[in-house]
């Protein structure tokens, strides 16, 4: 290829038409500047049409209903805060980890 993506973990050309697009992003794995603006785009758009319709039933108690659709009703609040206090468990421990490693790789 004459003229590689600045990206460097793609096949597509820096001049290709297809770059600063959802598709480039999503189906040819482009991380370029363009088509990563192009990917947060496209979700955002997409999780505003979901948020100004009717919300599902089947979303209501997750985390998803509550991230994506904007749902407030207690079962989705719930739901969303069972997820981040295990993140920030998760998070916790692996920092608690990291440091107790490094700790005992120290001399006395």
């Amino acid at each position: 290829m004459d003229n590689p993506c600045p990206c460097g973990k793609c096949q597509l050309a820096a001049d290709d038409s297809r770059h600063g697009t959802f598709n480039a992003y999503n189906n040819l794995g482009c991380r370029c500047t363009p088509c990563k603006a192009a990917n947060v785009a496209q979700w955002q758009e997409s999780r505003e049409r979901r948020k100004a319709g009717p919300i599902p039933e089947h979303v209501h108690g997750t985390e998803n209903g509550y991230r994506n659709y904007g749902c407030d009703c207690d079962r989705c609040k719930d739901a969303w805060a069972k997820v981040t206090r295990a993140r920030s468990r998760a998070r916790r421990n692996r920092l608690g980890h990291d440091r107790r490693v490094r700790e005992k790789g120290k001399t006395r």
